[in-house]
């Protein structure tokens, strides 16, 4: 966003502000042919460009990555129920199917080749389902912060 403490022209124009609070895929849901799991592969692509921490998905909003704290909406039309329930169809591994149906609320882990590893939480909410995927990160000085022996 533009500062209101800033001078005119030392600051963003209204379009580059613009094009940081949406991300722009126009490229990839464009495609003929593409399906809403494309799709779905090149949000959690741009989760992983982009250095983000998550990527949300609710039914009758677009996609929305966080990004350093901020919940920015990708470039595409409001989710439908069709098109969350294809994902959620897609990527809930099979042995839990029946604990999201009768607990309405599941956490497990989801891999794309390439990309990367994260934790889901999909639920129900107002007869529709949601999810929320964050990016697991690997490496790093985790056992020593910590803690642990090394």
């Amino acid at each position: 966003m533009i500062e209101p403490d800033r001078p005119e022209g030392d600051g963003p124009t209204q379009h580059q502000a613009h094009d940081r609070d949406t991300v722009h895929l126009a490229e990839i849901h464009e495609r003929p042919g593409q399906t809403v799991l494309d799709e779905f592969d090149a949000w959690l692509a741009e989760v992983v460009r982009r250095e983000a921490s998550d990527l949300h998905i609710k039914v009758g909003t677009p996609p929305k990555i966080r990004d350093a704290g901020a919940l920015i909406p990708l470039d595409h039309a409001p989710i439908g129920n069709d098109e969350a329930t294809t994902i959620v169809e897609a990527i809930v591994p099979p042995e839990r199917r029946e604990r999201l149906e009768t607990s309405g609320e599941i956490d497990f882990a989801y891999s794309l080749a390439g990309v990367g590893r994260f934790r889901v939480n999909e639920f129900r909410q107002r007869g529709s389902y949601s999810a929320v995927l964050r990016k697991l990160r690997f490496g790093g000085s985790g056992s020593t912060r910590w803690g642990c022996p090394t």
